[in-house]
């Protein structure tokens, strides 16, 4: 008697497992095909040759919840308003804003600044940005995939005078840049090496905390002439699917997962800062100070 329930035992625990692959697959494949739309939509929208200018801002517009909001391609098509009604009227967990990069220029350098929507409507008492990354690359680079020289996290600030000081620790190890690169919005230098190996596994302390991220590549697609990559990027708690512009390394839009929300974020818009002033002010009213030196990091 007891074979055989042994047996039915195995036959269902294996078909259990089969189905927990298959909803893998499958759910994988559904990200895999709403980020190419959010892609294909970034880059009918926006020219991202050339971005290395002076006073650059590239604009990317994120919006995450649970259930009853309709995903992303229902944001692109309602607008934020409407979507965001329907997200109310649905009773769904979400956030919706903008993140930021911008480019400043001297004779030698760019830095390159990320700029994070720190609080989300409905959600929190305020909202305000703050420069999380500050990454400086040296022109010398500028005819391929740049490579930044130094990457700034922010670690602490405070308040002088009314004037905003904060303090960023430097990281130079290429393992950590790489980390803390492929959650952002930086340039990924490493496009080629992923197509070329498929798979990138970094491992690496930064800060005391050991951090690891697996990169993957998927595959490869062509949109309006453009050469575009499909990565998988896994963490310890989170995962997500982006696309990649082969050529200039710039992400043009993810799907993450993180618990229970899924985020989807994708570059929406390309101008000049003289479009976004309030950020040139932030820049201006900010001091960026480098830990180790003292010194003020400007370009």
């Amino acid at each position: 008697m007891r074979k055989p329930l042994l047996i039915i035992s195995i036959f269902l625990f294996i078909l259990f497992v089969s189905y927990l692959i298959l909803y893998y697959e499958q759910s994988e494949l559904s990200d895999v095909d709403e980020v190419i739309n959010l892609c294909r939509a970034s880059v009918q929208n926006t020219e991202v040759n050339d971005l290395f200018r002076n006073g650059t801002v590239i604009m990317y517009n994120f919006t995450g919840y649970v259930k009853g909001c309709g995903g992303p391609l229902a944001f692109i098509k309602q607008g934020p308003i409407q979507f965001l009604e329907n997200c109310i009227k649905g009773k769904a967990v979400y956030h919706y804003g903008s993140d930021y990069m911008v480019i400043l220029e001297n004779r030698t350098h760019y830095l390159v600044y990320i700029f994070v929507l720190e609080a989300y409507p409905f959600h929190s008492k305020g909202i305000f940005k703050e420069i999380r990354y500050i990454a400086i690359y040296n022109k010398r680079g500028a005819k391929g995939l740049l490579k930044p020289d130094v990457l700034y996290h922010a670690w602490e600030g405070r308040r002088v005078n009314g004037s905003a000081i904060v303090y960023y620790r430097p990281v130079k190890d290429e393992k950590q840049m790489m980390i803390l690169i492929s959650s952002q919005w930086f340039p990924q230098y490493w496009t080629e090496e992923l197509v070329s190996k498929r798979r990138i596994y970094v491992e690496a302390p930064i800060f005391g905390i050991a951090w690891n991220v697996s990169m993957e590549f998927i595959k490869e697609i062509n949109i309006n002439n453009r050469s575009i990559i499909i990565v998988k990027y896994i963490y310890p708690e989170s995962s997500f699917i982006c696309c990649v512009d082969r050529k200039t390394g710039i992400p043009l839009a993810w799907i993450s997962h993180n618990n229970k929300p899924t985020y989807y974020e994708h570059l929406a818009e390309i101008d000049n800062m003289s479009r976004w002033p309030y950020l040139a002010e932030m820049l201006e009213e900010q001091k960026c100070i480098d830990t180790e030196t003292g010194e003020v990091i400007k370009p």
